[in-house]
């Protein structure tokens, strides 16, 4: 049985405060959350004198290193979509479908669309305005207080998908387990939504279509969990 010691920092084997708290440690090591690298900075700040070196990252956020299968168990994600619009081509939907599937496994994925706005002929730039505003407050109405939002924006800041895992393992470390991601319509993102928006991402100048984005994000998303753990996919 694994002893799991989650939001504590006082060592059971003697007493005393630590930032990481290790149980037979030639089996697996036990992170309370702040912030190892590597299996050896975390020994190094225990009391446990039985070092093993082990190249392998870890997730502060509660995981078990078994030395035997180097398998790291993290703690399990919330991930939402929201996308404006039905997707209706069956090529996009099993493409969706996929990623949703192989996603499951490694996190919580839930996918919400909303309806979009009809666009009148001509549309004037204060119409394109009212269009986005609207459909902006049919997002806010499926985001709860405390998730952390995160809106897909040409303007937003561009990752490696390295980088991205970097940033998913920091929300897991920061206790941001709950994350929403926003795509908007054809006409963007509405400023209510921006306002609510944690941190913006950009997947470069170029335009895509957004049900392409939603595949896209799907994929990172699939990848990340894949890079984390070190397993085969991501080259």
């Amino acid at each position: 049985m694994y002893n799991w010691y989650k939001n504590v920092d006082k060592c059971v084997e003697c007493g005393k405060i630590h930032k990481i708290c290790m149980n037979q440690p030639k089996k697996r090591a036990e992170s309370c959350g702040l912030g190892w690298k590597s299996y050896q900075q975390a020994v190094d700040n225990t009391c446990i004198t039985n070092k093993i070196a082990v190249n392998i990252r870890i997730c502060p956020q509660f995981c078990i290193i078994e030395e035997k299968t180097l398998k790291v168990k993290v703690k399990q994600m919330k991930l939402t979509m929201i996308t404006v619009g039905k997707l209706k081509e069956k090529y996009w939907l099993d493409a969706v479908k996929e990623y949703q599937k192989r996603i499951s496994k490694y996190a919580k994925i839930e996918l919400i669309e909303v309806a979009d706005e009809k666009e009148p002929n001509n549309a004037s730039p204060k119409d394109l305005e009212q269009i986005k505003d609207k459909e902006a407050e049919k997002i806010l109405a499926k985001i709860k207080d405390t998730q952390h939002v995160v809106t897909l924006e040409i303007n937003g800041k561009q990752y490696t998908s390295e980088k991205l895992a970097e940033e998913y393992q920091r929300w897991m470390n920061t206790g941001k387990s709950d994350v929403v991601f926003v795509i908007g319509g054809s006409n963007g993102i509405g400023e209510a939504v921006k306002k609510r928006s944690n941190q913006e991402i950009s997947f470069g100048t170029l335009t895509y279509p957004h049900q392409m984005m939603k595949v896209m994000m799907l994929e990172q998303l699939f990848r990340v969990n894949k890079i984390l753990r070190n397993e085969a996919y991501h080259k």
